[in-house]
């Protein structure tokens, strides 16, 4: 057996993988599923992907847009991971921690961000007028 990685040579991230079918796979290997949330209560945390066993996240995609409400300190989201349900607040993992101002947007597209097995990825913010879309899929851990 013979241990070789291919990449694109041009930076952004493709990888060639093997199936356990035997499929060589050079581009991405799965379609992006959409999830949103409206963050409409301080701290709390809402849950944008599930974990499912064997599996990790690859996010693919995140849209954080702050509407006209935002207080004038602006608003502290967080996007992370935890092992332990779909509303918990705990932090294990952040992914992603940004200051949004009134009537502001983020967007990273294109990214390919993966998680731990097993996580939950929930989201909270320090004011209630946030709204996050994020773009995922999942991988298994042999690959397919």
């Amino acid at each position: 057996m013979l241990d070789v990685r291919i990449d694109d040579a041009h930076g952004r991230g493709h990888k060639a993988i093997v199936t356990p079918f035997g499929e060589l796979v050079t581009g991405r290997f799965n379609y992006s599923t959409p999830t949103f949330n409206s963050l409409v209560v301080d701290n709390q945390a809402y849950n944008f992907v599930v974990p499912k066993a064997n599996h990790q996240i690859v996010i693919t995609d995140i849209i954080v847009q702050a509407d006209r409400n935002i207080a004038a300190t602006g608003a502290v989201v967080v996007l992370f991971t935890t092992p332990t349900g779909p509303t918990t607040a705990t932090v294990t993992d952040t992914l992603l921690q940004v200051d949004m101002l009134k009537q502001t947007s983020l967007i990273l597209n294109g990214i390919n961000l993966i998680t731990d097995e097993g996580v939950w990825i929930n989201g909270k913010s320090t004011d209630s007028n946030i709204n996050i879309s994020v773009y995922y899929y999942y991988i298994s851990q042999n690959g397919a």
